[in-house]
Order: C-alpha cells, then structure tokens, then sequence
C-alpha cells in the first residue's frame, strides 16, 4: 500500500482491513502487507527508505503473489510513481 498506518496486527485501519476483506474473498489464507513509504508523517530518511525496500523485496522472496495496491491518484505523485518502479522491479 501507499503509505504506514495505524494498523497492527490487533487493530486494523480501514485500508488495511479493505485489502485482508478482498482478499479473502478471493480465497487468500494469508496476507503479507508492506507500504510504498516506510513513514506517517511523510518525513522520509535514506536510511528508512533503504530499509523499507528491503523489507519489500524480503516480503517478495516469501510470497507466491505480489499484489500492488496504492490507490487513487499515484500517478500523480512523482515520488510515488518513481517507488513503484523501484519495487516493480524488485519483482
């Protein structure tokens, strides 16, 4: 997804809980969610944007199915659509 939220593994925001809904009904058993952004506030470091890549492509190496859900208007946002390459290309 897009961006860190409030969710953990106890209480779910509504995106989260929109995705592991979707999911289930296409008969998923488990989901494995990571963000395009590793913060909440938008104040990136280097060193959170690198690990937080890694995080991704571990996350990728553990799965069977990658699915890229970011929302409405990525497209628009050039760091966003520049992450994305990042991570399409880590898979």
């Amino acid at each position: 997804m897009k961006s860190a939220g409030q969710a953990d593994e106890n209480v779910q925001d509504q995106t989260t809980m929109y995705v592991i809904n979707n999911l289930s009904k296409l008969e998923y058993g488990v989901a494995e969610i990571v963000n395009l952004f590793p913060s909440m506030d938008g104040v990136e470091t280097k060193e959170s944007s690198v690990e937080n890549l890694k995080c991704i492509q571990e996350a990728i190496a553990r799965v069977d199915d990658v699915i890229i859900a970011f929302g409405k208007g990525v497209e628009k946002n050039k760091k966003a659509v520049e992450r994305l390459n990042m991570i399409l290309a880590l898979c």
